[in-house]
């Protein structure tokens, strides 16, 4: 624990997950964290200077934010709820809106991301990458 700590910069959350992928199953979290203040090292990651504000300002360009929501509508056989994911980048503010659904499915969210980042690329926007 305390090599990957002083190595990688790792705080107590990847060790652990580190060590899992290596069999370890019989420790805890806070056994980890334990040992690594013992040992003198931080149990959080080593991130580099400054704050989530700050990277927030040097990346706002390429950082696009995600949300799911419903509107109730009336349709021929009732009221039913609709379907919609927006994708908003943080600097401009610019929206995306898929189209609506009223089945939200996997196959359908999947299109829309798909079609979200081809839409962003396509305008040049930065920090777009395939959903995976």
């Amino acid at each position: 624990m305390v090599k990957l700590a002083r190595e990688n910069g790792w705080g107590s959350t990847r060790i652990l997950g580190e060590l899992k992928k290596l069999g370890v199953k019989a420790i805890s979290r806070n056994t980890v964290k334990r040992i690594l203040r013992e040992e003198g090292y931080d149990t959080g990651p080593k991130r580099g200077a400054g704050t989530w504000e700050d990277f927030l300002k040097r990346h706002a360009h390429s950082v696009w934010q995600c949300d799911f929501f419903t509107q109730r509508i009336i349709t021929a056989g009732g009221f039913r709820y609709a379907f919609v994911l927006v994708f908003m980048n943080v600097k401009t503010r610019q929206v995306v809106l898929s189209p609506a659904t009223l089945n939200p499915d996997e196959p359908w969210a999947i299109a829309q991301s798909e079609q979200f980042v081809k839409e962003a690329r396509g305008r040049g926007d930065e920090g777009t990458h395939s959903p995976t």
